[in-house]
């Protein structure tokens, strides 16, 4: 039986593969698999609080891995992080370029906003100030709730660490400062990070699939505090093909596996594969596809469902 076969694709490779089927004579197949899944409300960001580890929360400084078990053999396929859909007190969580503000932290879009728009002492009375205002102030508002509700599928970025984010947070602007020339200069210091870490998670609170840097892959399952419109699911492309496997374990992962670095590893037991978050075995449900009911062991409101699309290169059905 075979397991799976690997095959490191080039970036965008899949996409060109739909966008220009008719040149393949220019185009090499994806030798790989698409995979969509949809994540349960219980699942957690990483812990902040070693309180809730017995509830099942994966410790802080963590990521999810994605196992294929075949007999006895476990081969990793992914990895992912689920995190708030956005950090309000990340230093970069900043204004883009097409914004009012460039660089103007987004926590700070009332403050600036009243600032700018009274500053020539315009007594607030015309409704467009009016209105402005009060929009930047619901938006703010808005962020507490996004931050505490919604959580984000997103790529797990292992290049940077606790101590890189706090060298930025010295060297940006303090969140507070929102005058034009601290917006620019955190603007500047901002977008040197995104290019040093493109992989780098950070969260747009206006276009969630559009983030400030980073991979966004989807959403867990939750409604959106804004509209009470339903959101979740995400897709992952994964390089390596499995048509047939025994069981698919989503896995917690220290970020530092090394017990001389991180004693954590020691307390825990260190594991090559992560430690149980989730598993379920597969069922063909449909032509082509591979569902995968998935659960804890321990706690029923942690769950997933995951729908895997095998050999998307010979996938005529799909894709």
């Amino acid at each position: 039986m075979r397991a799976f076969t690997t095959r490191r694709p080039r970036l965008g490779q899949l996409l060109l593969v739909s966008a220009l089927a008719a040149s393949t004579a220019c185009v090499q197949p994806f030798d790989g698999s698409w995979t969509e899944f949809v994540l349960g409300t219980g699942v957690h960001t990483a812990g902040t609080d070693d309180a809730n580890l017995a509830l099942g929360q994966p410790p802080s400084e963590t990521h999810y891995e994605m196992w294929v078990v075949t007999g006895q053999n476990a081969f990793k396929v992914g990895q992912f992080q689920v995190v708030t859909q956005i950090q309000r007190d990340f230093p970069c969580f900043i204004e883009d370029d097409e914004a009012r503000y460039p660089g103007l932290h987004s926590s700070q879009i009332a403050a600036k906003t009243r600032d700018d728009l009274l500053a020539a002492g315009d007594p607030a009375s015309g409704s467009l100030t009016v209105g402005l205002i009060a929009d930047a102030e619901q938006r703010v508002l808005n962020q507490a709730k996004l931050e505490s509700m919604l959580k984000a599928v997103v790529e797990y970025d292992p290049s940077v660490t606790p101590a890189d984010i706090v060298a930025l947070a010295a060297d940006v602007p303090a969140i507070g400062l929102i005058d034009d020339a601290s917006n620019a200069t955190r603007a500047q210091k901002c977008k040197a990070f995104f290019a040093a870490h493109p992989r780098f998670y950070v969260g747009n609170d206006r276009v969630f699939s559009l983030p400030h840097n980073g991979q966004f892959y989807g959403m867990v399952d939750g409604v959106d505090p804004r509209n009470n419109a339903f959101v979740g699911g995400a897709g992952l492309a994964l390089p390596a093909t499995f048509k047939e496997f025994d069981e698919l374990w989503i896995n917690w992962q220290f970020n530092d596996t090394n017990p001389a670095t991180n004693p954590r590893v020691d307390t825990f037991g260190p594991s090559a594969t992560g430690y149980h978050y989730l598993r379920g075995q597969p069922q063909n449900r449909t032509r082509r596809v591979i569902n995968v009911p998935m659960s804890n062991d321990l706690f029923g409101s942690i769950n997933a469902e995951v729908a895997i699309y095998p050999g998307i290169d010979e996938d005529s059905t799909h894709f």
